[in-house]
């Protein structure tokens, strides 16, 4: 979802508060874990069935209990009864309003009929609660009961009113799961995007960063136009270690003068537009990008750095992509 939808879902709904009737079953349940020895002498849920879930977790907590993330994600909390899970996917400070925003995924192994319930609480490292203002599950706000087949998960995303700093002591959200309230408790969550080196061009192009994973490779293999047209450009050639579908949400860039450039449109693969585009790679092979960028009045010979917001288009933490000390020719030609 783009900065604008996000926006327009914060400013048509107050956050829902689900009052419980002692009538139905409104239990916040003490979960138990419901646990089983493994050979390495580790605890495993004895209903855990990872073919069902659609995420790969880096860290998974116990049955029942809050997961310390320990400053990985995706990060896993899993239900007493091992019915239900919720994994942070994506922590960042990309909110409508430059706050924070938490992606996350709930996944099922049994049936199950989920919808927000009175809280999404986050505590930063530093002390201060930030207030959620804006809420969602399934594209939806989340007030009304969305059935979550097994192996189908559905994504959540939670905005806040400002950002954070370097990670969250503390983060949770509430679930009304078939009529119980759970809250899915986080510890120790990171902010920000996956770590990594930026491709350090040293004023010569072309230039490459890679992902820390390896899973994928940007070349920068072209930058400048700003001579004759006052309109920087830049071209990239991207492979990737497996097929991918990607997201390309933006370019920026600072000259060495101190000139700051914003993207104008966007071309990956076949598909362009001046906001979001997508496209799918093939494994080892080339796919290209190209980005041009609002006319400025000034020219710089080099850029400080150049970052470009190219992502999985998965429920997984996005990469920095960044080159710095990079040239500028007089055409993109």
């Amino acid at each position: 979802m783009n900065a604008i939808a996000r926006f327009r879902l914060a400013s048509r709904a107050a956050i829902p508060m689900v009052a419980l009737s002692l009538v139905a079953c409104t239990e916040t349940i003490r979960e138990v874990p419901a646990t089983r020895a493994t050979d390495d002498g580790t605890t495993r849920l004895a209903t855990f069935d990872e073919d069902a879930l659609s995420v790969t977790a880096g860290v998974e907590g116990l049955a029942g209990a809050a997961v310390d993330c320990e400053g990985i994600i995706p990060c896993r909390w899993i239900s007493g009864d091992g019915g239900l899970m919720v994994t942070a996917t994506r922590v960042e400070n990309s909110g409508a309003i430059g706050g924070l925003e938490v992606d996350y995924q709930v996944d099922a192994t049994r049936s199950a009929s989920v919808s927000l319930g009175g809280s999404s609480t986050a505590t930063d490292v530093s002390g201060a609660i930030l207030v959620p203002i804006a809420r969602e599950l399934d594209d939806t706000r989340g007030d009304t009961p969305i059935d979550i087949a097994v192996a189908r998960g559905v994504n959540g995303s939670v905005g806040y009113d400002e950002a954070a700093t370097l990670s969250l002591a503390r983060w949770s959200v509430s679930l009304m799961d078939s009529g119980f309230a759970r809250d899915a408790v986080f510890l120790d969550l990171p902010v920000g995007r996956a770590d990594s080196e930026p491709g350090d061009c040293q004023f010569t192009l072309p230039c490459t960063w890679t992902s820390a994973d390896g899973l994928a490779t940007v070349t920068l293999t072209v930058a400048g136009g700003l001579v004759g047209e006052s309109r920087l450009s830049a071209g990239f050639e991207i492979v990737t270690a497996t097929d991918l579908m990607l997201a390309l949400d933006g370019t920026a860039a600072i000259g060495t003068d101190g000139t700051r450039f914003q993207s104008r449109s966007m071309t990956l693969g076949t598909s362009s537009h001046y906001q979001l585009v997508k496209a799918e790679t093939i494994e080892g092979l080339s796919m290209g990008a190209h980005v041009d960028f609002l006319r400025v009045a000034e020219h710089p010979s080099t850029l400080k750095e150049l970052t470009l917001d190219l992502y999985r288009d998965e429920p997984v933490p996005r990469w920095d992509i960044r080159f710095v000390d990079v040239p500028l020719g007089a055409s993109t030609n």
